[in-house]
């Protein structure tokens, strides 16, 4: 029952600093380079749409107005959703599409995207948990 407590305002504090973000640079920017930032990136831009809901979900939980199973289990999935597109992006940026840029390269929001990108797993994780029967069913 202590994970219960955890896992709400993990997963809604760690989507809102994703969220936010975002809008920081991920490029390498400076020196003639073009600076872009997390909304620049395909995949990357389709986790700000999940967290995005994420975030309005849990608030509606939060506040009480969608307190079913069915809510908890969406932000779980949504959480996940996030963090594997926001992992994406990462490894896109390194070894795919139009930039392959370096790890040294990458901009400070993209360090803070990967560490929020597993605080959020780790949100869906704990949520997911406690979906899990406490006892064993009879046999």
């Amino acid at each position: 029952m202590e994970r219960a407590r955890v896992s709400g305002p993990l997963l809604l504090v760690g989507g809102v600093a994703y969220f936010v973000d975002l809008f920081l640079r991920w490029g390498p920017g400076g020196a003639g380079l073009a600076s872009f930032s997390g909304w620049d990136i395909q995949l990357v831009l389709a986790s700000g749409e999940a967290v995005l809901v994420l975030i309005l979900v849990e608030l509606a939980r939060i506040g009480g107005i969608w307190r079913t199973p069915t809510a908890s289990l969406l932000t779980c999935f949504l959480a996940a959703a996030t963090a594997i597109l926001g992992l994406s992006g990462l490894v896109h940026l390194r070894w795919g599409g139009l930039y392959h840029l370096k790890f040294g390269s990458f901009g400070y929001g993209s360090w803070i995207g990967l560490l929020l990108a597993l605080v959020l797993a780790l949100g869906a994780a704990l949520r997911l948990d406690e979906h899990r029967p406490s006892s064993p069913p009879p046999s």
